[in-house]
């Protein structure tokens, strides 16, 4: 914070990161804007100013029209016009600087100065920014997740004579369980090749590659083709979840029509209790066992994922989609216009 007039301070709490799918869900860059007049005397007719330093956010302004000697005033989640355009076209994260500023007239009086991470359109910032918003990487209204599941009700016919997507409306879990099996073998037929991940993706994030781009490309981290499982298990209308592990992420899916309380579920005993023999509400999927050369059945990636998630030291937390689509997340448009097309 610089301030040029000492009786009035200026603090804010501006987000430093910044993504399409956050914007798209409507949250506010700028959670707080506080100025407070520390004059034995009332100022009148100010001021605050918004700027970027490139074409991230719209110039706007509040106005004040009298603050009394003392007093200290919040502007609370300030609707900025972000550049939407301007996000979706990025392919490239992108560095500007955000200036909040307070003007009697056109004298300064205090500013305050931020960084601001603009990411790439398929970026995913990590999970220090908002895990929430991976959900929005998960799409089930892709086209091409459509041809996913019509390849997956074949698979469901052959094994069952009945090829219906039906959700839960069968009430009986293992009928869930060959839904989820099903769209493992669609896309295991699809020989898509294992791509290694950057290290330490939970901090820094990565690119995620959308539907069509592992369809086109033939190729998927970890990340990549388990946001694809999950989007067909969504589509289907089963409600899946995201078992986040350090270095690692599994695929889940409720067997029976329920959901965690929380949107963020991080006691993985809570998680143990609902696979374990005994109840079997939930089960877990190693997503890269679905890539070309690993020759994985649905069975063992499942009890590999087990396995692996029964690790207390590595376990993170459990993303929830449902809960997540409750409260208002939703996925990244089908298609979204960039540089390159898209």
């Amino acid at each position: 914070m610089k301030t040029e007039n000492h009786d009035v301070q200026l603090f804010c709490e501006i987000d430093d990161a910044l993504t399409y799918a956050i914007v798209h869900n409507g949250t506010h860059l700028i959670r707080d804007i506080c100025v407070k007049n520390n004059a034995e005397t009332d100022l009148e007719n100010l001021v605050i100013r918004i700027s970027t330093s490139n074409d991230l956010v719209e110039n706007s302004e509040l106005r004040i029209e009298k603050m009394k000697a003392g007093e200290e005033l919040h502007f609370k989640n300030v609707d900025v016009a972000i550049n939407i355009e301007y996000l979706a076209s990025l392919t490239e994260r992108s560095i500007c600087q955000l200036t909040v500023g307070i003007y009697s007239e056109e004298t300064p009086l205090a500013s305050h100065m931020s960084n601001i991470t603009a990411f790439a359109f398929d970026q995913w910032p990590g999970l220090q920014y908002s895990p929430e918003f991976l959900t929005a990487f998960v799409t089930p209204n892709h086209p091409v997740i459509a041809g996913l599941l019509q390849l997956a009700a074949k698979y469901l016919e052959k094994w069952t004579d009945d090829p219906s997507l039906a959700g839960y409306q069968y009430r009986d879990p293992n009928r869930v369980k060959n839904m989820a099996a099903a769209v493992y073998a669609a896309i295991q037929q699809k020989n898509v090749i294992y791509a290694e991940p950057p290290t330490s993706f939970e901090e820094f994030g990565q690119r995620i590659r959308l539907a069509d781009a592992i369809m086109d490309q033939h190729m998927a981290t970890c990340m990549d083709i388990t946001l694809l499982y999950v989007a067909c298990l969504e589509a289907m209308g089963l409600n899946p979840v995201m078992v986040m592990m350090e270095g690692h992420i599994f695929a889940g899916v409720w067997l029976i029509e329920e959901n965690f309380s929380e949107l963020i579920m991080d006691d993985p005993s809570q998680l143990e209790k609902r696979m374990s023999k005994g109840i079997h509400e939930l089960l877990v999927v190693e997503c890269t066992a679905m890539c070309a050369g690993k020759s994985m059945s649905f069975d063992k990636a499942a009890a590999l994922a087990e396995y692996q998630v029964s690790d207390y030291d590595n376990f993170a937390f459990v993303i929830d989609v449902k809960r997540a689509r409750s409260m208002g997340i939703r996925p990244l448009p089908v298609r979204i216009k960039t540089a390159d097309g898209f």
